[in-house]
């Protein structure tokens, strides 16, 4: 027993001191890079105190945002520090991965899978906001449906290290259940994961917090079946049998947001799919800024305006942000005509889960607008359906991350309240 204890003690003394004499040889690179810092901090005060209206405190702030700016430029191969820190965290097994902000603190499941973790949040805003929406929707003959995107910890067997409470699943069912109070129809993902049987892990990048595209492509495939069972909504089969879709995997080729705060060395790197019809199409896709004003406007079959293909380029490079490959991120708005569909307008109300969702359900309307609250403030989601045409359907897909501080108060805010 002695000898064991010993031997682990040597094993993590010998990581210590490699793992701290490389930390030192990353601070020397960074006083050998002093002219850097000066050089910045510099040009950054110098170009302050040539406006006209600078002040003392302008100066000050200007000198404070450069050391920082510098300082994090100098780092010598940052990068390859993060993943020297990540390889240390593994060699000792840690789960737990702090970050300055809470919020993006990293942690292991027990099964390998990173993700992020949330307090218990309270929901009554969203309950508020959501129960004046529907009235609304009511009135004018619009179906809204919330639909629960699933999180990376898993309801019925969360996986969380340290006995963690499961407080985001937590925070989704409260919500949900206030949803049966006030008669608003939803669609549960994580029921319907968990009935079917599925490998959750297998559901979800291991280096993202993201359901991966081909779990996407799922979700929309259930997403219209339920709509034609429970709205009658018609739709052609053939946009969502996977037989008339290309799936294209490309091997080791994606680092999620995790990894990018933990290195790689400690989370890995995941395969990427990206999926799209190999049938006729033919959109226009217009993008709008938080102010309503249009950006950038493509027209083409899905994969030149819907999809963006840069994100699929250097196949053999581990890279970021491939998961943006539709809206190549998260428009404030986003506006899709399908000129192969006569009818049927729809505006998804979304969170980054939505962005494969609503790209393949843009197969089924003639409209598809899609609004992300973190950034269009132009206008509240009320004034601006009594803005537009009428929508056939409003849905609003949101992951449990969405009920924490950050984010809470933007992509539940449908109105002007007091």
């Amino acid at each position: 027993m002695l000898g064991r204890l010993k031997s682990a003690l040597n094993r993590y003394t010998v990581t210590a001191f490699c793992f701290l004499i490389i930390i030192f040889s990353y601070l020397i690179g960074m006083i050998v890079d002093y002219k850097t810092i000066n050089k910045s901090v510099t040009q950054t005060i110098t170009s302050v105190k040539k406006a006209e209206d600078s002040t003392n405190l302008d100066v000050v702030k200007a000198f404070i945002s450069g050391t920082d700016s510098a300082l994090d430029s100098a780092v010598y191969n940052r990068l390859d520090l993060i993943a020297v820190n990540g390889l240390f965290n593994r060699l000792i097994l840690k789960q737990k991965i702090d970050d300055v902000n809470p919020v993006n603190t990293v942690y292991k499941l027990n099964n390998g899978q990173l993700t992020y973790y949330y307090p218990d949040f309270g929901v009554r805003i969203a309950h508020k906001n959501i129960k004046v929406l529907n009235q609304y929707c009511e009135s004018v003959g619009t179906k809204l449906l919330y639909v629960q995107a699933p999180i990376k910890i898993d309801k019925y067997d969360n996986q969380l290290p340290h006995g963690l409470p499961d407080y985001p699943n937590g925070n989704a069912d409260k919500f949900l259940a206030g949803l049966d109070t006030l008669g608003i129809d939803y669609l549960d993902f994580r029921e319907v994961i968990h009935d079917a049987g599925f490998v959750y892990k297998d559901l979800f990048f291991n280096t993202d917090h993201h359901w991966t595209t081909e779990t996407g492509f799922w979700a929309y495939q259930y997403l219209m079946n339920y709509l034609g069972e429970n709205y009658g909504l018609e739709y052609d089969e053939a946009n969502v049998d996977e037989d008339n879709f290309t799936f294209v995997t490309m091997k080791d080729s994606f680092i999620g947001s995790l990894a990018n705060r933990v290195g790689t060395l400690y989370a890995g790197v995941d395969d990427f799919t990206y999926i799209y019809p190999n049938f006729d199409t033919d959109f226009e896709w217009t993008r709008y800024n938080e102010q309503g004003v249009a950006t950038l406007t493509r027209t083409g079959d899905f994969t030149d305006t819907v999809m963006f293909k840069e994100r699929t380029e250097n196949a053999d490079l581990a890279l970021a942000y491939r998961d943006n490959i539709y809206f190549n991120g998260n428009p404030a708005i986003a506006k899709i005509t399908n000129n192969n569909v006569e009818d049927g307008r729809v505006l998804v109300i979304q969170d980054s889960f939505g962005k494969p969702v609503s790209a393949f359900l843009s197969l089924n309307f003639h409209q598809t607008d899609v609004m992300d609250l973190r950034d269009y403030a132009e206008m509240t989601v009320l004034d601006y359906l009594k803005a537009n045409e009428k929508y056939d359907y409003i849905i609003i897909l949101y992951n449990p991350s969405a009920f924490k501080t950050s984010t809470y108060y933007s992509l539940f805010k449908f109105y002007n309240y007091k």
